[in-house]
């Protein structure tokens, strides 16, 4: 009977583990759409086809993500949360354009995954 239980239960939280997955970002679309942008432009840099600087430019010269409020909290929280993974790549560009280190380059490389994971698109 306890095996039986416990089985019951294991298969219960192998379900509900599998609902919380990723089905992608609850945010606008405008802002989805320039966090994309952002990973793209973030994948440029990780090729080694432009610089950690020109990374840092092309994302800074992108419209900033829109973070007010719009009546749906989820729609805000994903809004928000996109904002900061964008803030903290930018941060992390910053820091490899002005010593280029392998630590630096792991970090943008982490929070450009942050970031694909928040969008539900496939991470490197």
């Amino acid at each position: 009977m306890k095996k039986c239980v416990c089985f019951l239960l294991l298969v219960a939280m192998v379900v509900a583990l599998g609902a919380c997955g990723n089905r992608g970002s609850a945010a606008s679309e405008r802002n989805i759409n320039i966090a994309t942008r952002v990973v793209e432009i973030t994948d440029e840099f990780l090729d080694a086809s432009i610089s950690a600087q020109t990374a840092r430019d092309r994302i800074g010269a992108l419209a900033s993500i829109d973070t007010s409020s719009t009546g749906n909290a989820d729609e805000d929280s994903a809004n928000l949360t996109l904002s900061i993974d964008v803030l903290f790549l930018q941060a992390f560009l910053s820091a490899a354009a002005s010593r280029d280190t392998s630590e630096n380059y792991d970090n943008v490389l982490e929070s450009r995954n942050a970031l694909a994971r928040e969008l539900g698109i496939r991470r490197r």
